[in-house]
Order: C-alpha cells, then structure tokens, then sequence
C-alpha cells in the first residue's frame, strides 16, 4: 500500500497478484464501512466540511454530481473569477465594466478597442456574458 497526494485529495494505490490500482482514500472509506460499490461511478462520495483531508466516516456523505454542482455554487467554491486572472484573458473586471456602461459605442468601435468578437461585446452588455460584474 503506498498513498500520494494528488489534486488535494488522498490516494492509495492497492496491489493484488502484481496488478496495481489507484483509489480515493474517501471512496475507500465509504466502501470498507458503509457498503459502496466501488463500480458505481455516478455516485460521489464527499467531504461535508470541504477538507479533502479530514477522511472521517461522520465527515462523508453519498452525492449525485447534480447535487455537488448545487454545494459547489452555493458554497461559493466554483471560483467564477478565475476567467480575469488568466494571463491571456483580454478583458478584466473594469474592461468589462466600461463595455456595460458604454451605451453610446457601436460594437464595431468597442471590438476596435478591446479586441474581442462582436459576440462577446453584445452578450455582455445584454448581461448574458460576466453577469458577477456589476456596474
């Protein structure tokens, strides 16, 4: 049995008859204990208190991926942010801030200015495109 960190989340890697595989230590926990088949992919198990680390059976609970996409939103964990941070994003938060505000500009003039499509410039001044930034 040999366990390494990998994406934040604890694993082991189990060797039976020279064949090895790799599993989640949260997952393990869960089928050991509480009966999961190890198989079944559509159900997730997952940290309650968000600490990939804290492998506690109190801490675990079965979830569907609908269900995780819902805590991940409502947690706030889905980082919406991270698109302005990226080095070859065009637009950051102020950029996208002037293009709300720029009523009086065509899209041609603004594309001339800031360099991105027509398509993008009219989704987000219709507020369909980067709705966290507000004015």
């Amino acid at each position: 049995m040999k366990t390494t960190l990998r994406a934040l989340y604890p694993r082991v890697s189990l060797c039976h008859n020279y064949e090895k595989k790799n599993y989640m230590v949260n997952r393990l926990m869960w089928c050991a204990f509480l009966w999961l088949n190890m198989e079944d992919r559509r159900t997730l198990v997952l940290h309650l208190d968000d600490n990939p680390s804290n492998n506690n059976l109190n801490n675990l609970s079965l979830w569907t991926q609908a269900d995780n996409m819902k805590d991940m939103r409502r947690k706030w964990r889905d980082n919406f942010l991270k698109w302005s941070s990226h080095p070859m994003a065009k637009l950051n938060e102020e950029k996208v801030r002037q293009i709300k505000l720029s009523y009086n500009l065509n899209s041609q003039t603004l594309w001339n200015i800031y360099w991105v499509s027509r398509d993008m410039i009219d989704r987000i001044r219709a507020w369909k495109n980067r709705t966290h930034v507000m004015i």
